[in-house]
């Protein structure tokens, strides 16, 4: 009977793994049967507690401000999905074209905005609802927030905003950005001038931490994953070119979206634009 062998690979490249620190929050963050035995009755309990049901209904973020902008309405449009897929790609070369007020609010809408609501059924909460996106998270705990960089969208002022997706508006944070920095800070010098924005994911680790404690940080990115292929086929379904980036200063993107570098950083960014021919 013949057997399969398994060639080795370059220990040294496994070795780089063994050795980071990514590789040991990933054993910290591993179940087990202790593991869930443990951490279960906690779990068990956020789920009946009408306090924990309460924030669960509020884990959204919204500013106190009264220069809101509001969104379109998301446009209902007819695409097909297999096409979408298919014909989804990174794009490095975007025109410098602006985008429209009507395509971002189409893609904010469609990947990150409410798309639904659920009462919450006894426990005295009947007049609290939990909404839904089109994106699943973890417990519907929705860690992952949403801002943009306004850099050539029509209508819409150059600057630095957070998506508000229970109003489906835009909150001002600063509209005076230099784009030289943005180039320093996204190493992005050849995109900067020429899309139509970014938008930047971070996460508030702390809504989830509170049920499934380390399994969270896992559950976070994954649906801040979830969250950036909407985006991108959003964009995809508009004829706008987009690129998922990873390459950017996790601190002074904190700085720009001032929101704080431990818990709430960001965790995913993508450049939104139209593509050059």
């Amino acid at each position: 009977m013949s057997t399969l062998k398994r060639k080795s690979k370059s220990t040294s490249i496994e070795n780089r793994w063994l050795a980071s620190q990514a590789a040991m929050l990933h054993e910290y963050t591993k179940y087990s049967e202790m593991e869930l035995m443990k951490k279960s009755p906690r779990i068990l309990e956020y789920m009946s507690a009408p306090r924990n049901i309460l924030e669960t209904a509020r884990n959204f973020k919204e500013y106190l401000t009264e220069d809101a902008i509001p969104l379109l309405e998301p446009e209902s449009l007819d695409v097909n999905f297999y096409s979408l897929l298919k014909n989804r790609r990174s794009c490095h070369n975007f025109s410098g074209q602006a985008t429209s007020f009507q395509q971002i609010s189409n893609l904010l809408g469609w990947a990150a905005g409410v798309t639904g609501t659920r009462k919450i059924k006894n426990l005295g909460l009947e007049d609290e609802v939990l909404t839904m996106r089109s994106y699943p998270s973890g417990g519907g705990l929705y860690p992952c927030e949403t801002y943009i960089i306004a850099l050539n969208v029509e209508e819409l002022d150059e600057g630095v905003y957070h998506y508000n997706n229970i109003k489906h508006a835009l909150d001002p944070i600063d509209l005076n950005i230099d784009r030289k920095e943005l180039i320093r800070i996204f190493l992005a010098e050849d995109f900067s001038n020429k899309i139509g924005f970014m938008l930047i994911v971070t996460s508030m680790f702390e809504r989830q931490v509170t049920k499934y404690s380390d399994r969270a940080y896992r559950l976070s990115l994954i649906e801040s994953g979830h969250l950036m292929q909407n985006v991108l086929l959003s964009a995809t379904a508009q004829n706008l070119a987009s690129l998922s980036w990873g390459g950017y200063m996790d601190n002074e993107v904190s700085a720009l979206l001032k929101t704080d570098v431990l818990s709430e950083p960001p965790v995913h960014v993508a450049f939104v634009g139209k593509g050059a021919s």
